[in-house]
């Protein structure tokens, strides 16, 4: 019973919590839906009081239009709809009292307050067409009309604004309420005045500068800041006379040296505000600028640093070195010295002061001086105008002075047997690298090109002596112009030696094949068996027979020539000839004079082994048949007295000599049978 109703209790106090929660969930309820993210942050706007403040009493009915409710906390909306002005001051009265036709609410953050949507129902197609004029004349243009809307409103483009913020309201129209006040208000506030917006703001278009000082010539295309260094507080009071601005430029000026020279701070006394390099100035009588002088600039002689008697005491007959370093050497100088007469300089023996350039010295070198050089015109070069050698001399235009190095680029001092410093290197540079350095007299002569020093003692040095036939060949028969290459180098550097790259192999690469050796007694190539005097000319001996093959040659083998065993099969000249292994059976190289009587029976047509018997090859005549082992009648002391010709005796076969061996009879009847009638084997008829 108990159980029971402590049962009922629980369940009363189950309903009784869920119902709490419920009415309070109704009751801390802000709207149908969540508040957009700038409304959610105020706390004003929290639960029931939120909808209260919004919507004027909590049930929704006191009449009140949304915008009254809106303009309560959005003040400079409802200031616009006052005056008329801005975009919510030219909505019609039925758009300004409904702000939920533009801005939505109560859909959370997927959707901005202020999007292009609301700006289109205001009748304007996007921000960035928004007429400023609107709110309160300020048109944008120039600069101003290339800006993005967030340039100026920085929260144009934020979702959510924060409790206090504005999106586009609450701007100045001031210049300064964005541009700093460069000049502190010592010009006024009016900064369009002088700025405007159509260009950058540093130019200032529209100021007028002062009469007192107009800008014109040099001093029109000047900035500002160039004159008023410190716009805060420099615009006014600044001098008028060049010096008070132009002070350190004419003490750090060198082209002259102003102050060394003693000029007066006067700038307008040589200068002018329209070019400040073209000046009025006369120079000093006591150095009258003629010749190339004349055109001189001042900086050239008037240099800081140099003395001041040096640079203001230069006479009528002032030394030419005082300026003029001499690029000459000593001989030449020296030379000069000795025809110079009453000048004080041995310089104007070619150089002369109311020359215009330098270069017109040249004209006056004469075959005495230019030997002074070192270099002699004597042939081949007793005939080259100056400009040949010297180039510089023929550039236009001509100028006035020249540097050192210019100088020595023209006139170098160049060595007779130096050739390479003028002349093209007709051999591309081939020969730099060796012995000689690519001089070009270690093999021609300083007066003719051809022909050449370069003989066969030269070529010895070489990694190509020139022996033999070869010293008949023409040097353009080794040495060629590459093929298909027009205005080639002929080669020499790199010209191959082996033989194979003049001469065709004619036995076609027999002698190198696998095993065979490369070099025989230092020697590769050809040159392994020919000698260059001639190519019938072979060196081999027996000993090197058996370098190459393995197989010595003695007796007669030794002197025979290689075309007695390698024979050419047919005779074919002198064409390509392929050396074959030799034939190793006697009867392949020499004649069988037993006509086949020492053949064995088996396998017919096989070729008899001469050397059973003849082992010797110093001599045919040399038998090492042995009669008692290799016939089959041994002799007895009787027959063994016998000459060999007593049995075996010569025969007539077809006009040919032929000794008897075989067949012949071993019993006694065969040969010393008394009857006529019975032919005997040593008898006169076979």
């Amino acid at each position: 019973m108990k159980l029971r109703s402590l049962s009922k209790v629980l369940v009363y106090l189950c309903l009784f919590v869920v119902v709490a929660v419920a009415w309070w969930g109704f009751d801390q309820r802000s709207s149908p839906g969540p508040l957009h993210a700038s409304h959610a942050s105020v706390a004003a706007l929290q639960g029931n009081a939120g909808c209260v403040a919004c919507h004027e009493g909590s049930d929704f009915t006191a009449g009140v239009s949304m915008a009254a409710a809106c303009n309560k906390c959005h003040l400079p909306i409802a200031e616009q709809m006052d005056k008329r002005r801005g975009i919510h001051g030219v909505l019609k009265p039925e758009t300004a009292n409904d702000c939920t036709h533009c801005h939505h609410e109560h859909i959370g953050d997927t959707l901005g307050l202020v999007t292009v949507a609301a700006f289109q129902r205001a009748g304007v197609g996007a921000p960035e067409l928004f007429d400023h004029a609107q709110v309160g004349g300020l048109k944008l243009t120039g600069k101003h009309e290339e800006l993005q809307c967030i340039g100026c409103h920085v929260n144009a483009k934020n979702t959510a604004l924060a409790e206090g913020h504005k999106r586009f309201l609450g701007l100045t129209q001031d210049c300064t309420g964005c541009h700093n006040d460069a000049h502190k208000g010592e010009l006024g506030p009016d900064c369009a005045k002088c700025h405007g917006q159509l260009q950058a703001f540093k130019d200032a278009p529209l100021f007028a500068h002062p009469k007192t000082f107009p800008l014109v010539d040099g001093h029109s295309k000047r900035t500002c800041s160039e004159c008023h260094t410190n716009p805060a507080d420099n615009f006014k009071g600044l001098k008028l006379d060049c010096a008070s601005c132009h002070m350190d430029d004419f003490d750090k000026t060198t082209k002259p040296a102003h102050k060394l020279a003693g000029l007066g701070t006067d700038c307008a006394k040589c200068h002018s505000a329209a070019n400040w390099t073209t000046t009025t100035f006369v120079h000093d009588a006591r150095f009258a600028l003629e010749g190339a002088h004349k055109s001189t600039a001042c900086a050239t002689c008037h240099t800081a640093g140099a003395p001041q008697e040096s640079v203001l005491a230069h006479g009528k007959n002032a030394s030419c070195v005082v300026c003029h370093a001499s690029p000459h050497d000593a001989k030449l100088i020296e030379a000069a010295e000795h025809v110079r007469g009453a000048a004080k300089d041995a310089c104007v023996v070619c150089h002369l002061p109311t020359a215009t350039t330098w270069r017109a010295g040249s004209e006056k070198m004469t075959v005495a001086l230019h030997a002074a050089t070192g270099f002699a015109l004597v042939k081949p070069h007793d005939k080259q105008k100056c400009s040949e050698c010297h180039a510089g001399l023929g550039r236009e235009p001509v100028a006035t002075r020249r540097s050192t190095v210019e100088w020595k680029s023209d006139f170098p001092g160049r060595k007779p047997d130096a050739c390479e410093e003028c002349h093209k290197d007709p051999h591309a540079g081939q020969f730099a690298k060796s012995a000689t350095g690519g001089a070009c007299l270690a093999c021609h002569t300083r007066v003719v090109w051809t022909p050449t020093k370069f003989d066969a003692a030269m070529h010895a040095k070489c990694a190509f002596p020139i022996d033999g036939s070869h010293r008949a060949v023409a040097c353009s028969a080794c040495h060629k112009i590459p093929d298909g290459v027009v205005g080639g180098v002929r080669q020499f550097v790199g010209t191959k030696s082996a033989c194979v790259s003049c001469h065709e192999d004619i036995h076609k690469g027999s002698f190198d094949r696998e095993g065979l050796p490369a070099k025989v007694n230092g020697k590769s190539d050809c040159a392994r068996c020919h000698t260059t005097a001639s190519f019938k000319e072979i060196t081999w001996t027996a000993a090197e027979h058996l370098t190459w093959t393995g197989e010595a040659l003695t007796g007669k083998h030794a002197t025979a020539s290689c075309n007695d065993c390698h024979r050419r099969e047919p005779p074919v000249g002198r064409k390509p000839v392929a050396f074959k292994p030799a034939p190793r059976e006697c009867a392949a190289c020499h004649e069988d004079v037993h006509l086949g009587q020492f053949n064995p029976l088996q396998p017919a047509g096989a070729i008899a082994d001469c050397a059973r018997c003849h082992k010797s090859n110093d001599s045919f005549a040399i038998v090492a048949f042995d009669h008692q082992k290799d016939s089959r009648f041994a002799l007895d002391d009787d027959h063994r007295k016998l000459a060999c010709i007593a049995c075996h005796k010569r025969f007539d076969i077809e006009g040919r000599e032929v000794i008897r061996y075989k067949p012949l009879g071993v019993k006694c009847a065969d040969c010393h049978d008394s009857r006529p009638d019975i032919p005997k084997p040593g008898g006169s008829s076979p």
